[in-house]
């Protein structure tokens, strides 16, 4: 596992443009998205304008991600782009799906209070001992995300599938590997981003402050990609991996 992970990264490293047009691509996407949050509403032509901006953005994704899953078959970007391009409908629904994915973890995490609540009582009866919900809330938001970041990883084959980087998820999903590597790439490019971002060290200027925060998001952002782009390189490792070494011929079949 370790091994492919090392070749996985390297790929990702090696094949700059794919990395560069991911930290670029990103930050597009990020700037239309919070465009597109800022949006009003007060007339039918701007919900109008309001759709179609969604639309595009779930259609740039999709060329995004899907290029950068299919560049590692191997081939060329160009190849990966016009790959993407046949596919786009697919992979747009699929990007349609993964933020929902998110609107579901931020709800789920809204409802910390009801659910620490509701497990306390439950622990509270069976335990004949009074549990405190905030004692719960702890284990409730790192069961959230580890429940969604399993959801992710069982996903993710199925984009790498539709982009026609691998030719099967289910070769992907039976490869305990896999599950290993994504949990070492989850932490890396989500847990240690994360840190990162919540971790404010204290300083006594504003100057200094400001900096702190751009290298901090700055480091997390890379890490962040530098791990998706890792993952888009691996899946096609752990496929042909999985797959049935060829039989050799019989004998008397050679000389035909």
């Amino acid at each position: 596992m370790f091994r492919l992970l090392i070749a996985a990264f390297t790929d990702a490293l090696t094949r700059w443009e794919v990395l560069a047009l991911q930290l670029v691509g990103n930050v597009v996407l990020l700037v239309l998205a919070w465009f597109w949050l800022g949006m009003g509403v007060g007339s039918a032509l701007a919900v109008v304008m309001l759709v179609a901006l969604a639309l595009v953005l779930f259609a740039l994704s999709a060329l995004l991600h899907g290029s950068g899953l299919a560049a590692f078959r191997p081939m060329r970007l160009g190849e990966a782009f016009a790959s993407t391009r046949a596919r786009l409908p697919k992979l747009a629904l699929y990007s349609m799906v993964a933020v929902a994915l998110l609107l579901a973890w931020d709800l789920a995490s809204a409802y910390s209070a009801q659910a620490t609540q509701w497990a306390a009582s439950a622990l509270t009866f069976s335990s004949q001992s009074p549990t405190k919900p905030a004692s719960l809330e702890g284990a409730y938001a790192w069961f959230v995300r580890i429940v969604f970041v399993l959801i992710a990883l069982a996903l993710h084959p199925i984009a790498a599938r539709l982009a026609g980087s691998i030719d099967s998820a289910a070769s992907v999903w039976k490869r305990p590997g896999y599950w290993a590597a994504g949990i070492v790439l989850a932490v890396l490019g989500l847990l240690v981003p994360w840190w990162l971002i919540k971790w404010v060290p204290a300083f006594s200027s504003m100057v200094m402050e400001t900096l702190s925060m751009l290298v901090r998001f700055g480091i997390a952002y890379v890490l962040a990609t530098v791990s998706w782009t890792a993952m888009a390189a691996l899946l096609p490792k752990l496929a042909e991996a999985g797959l049935p070494a060829t039989a050799p011929l019989p004998a008397d079949d050679k000389t035909r």
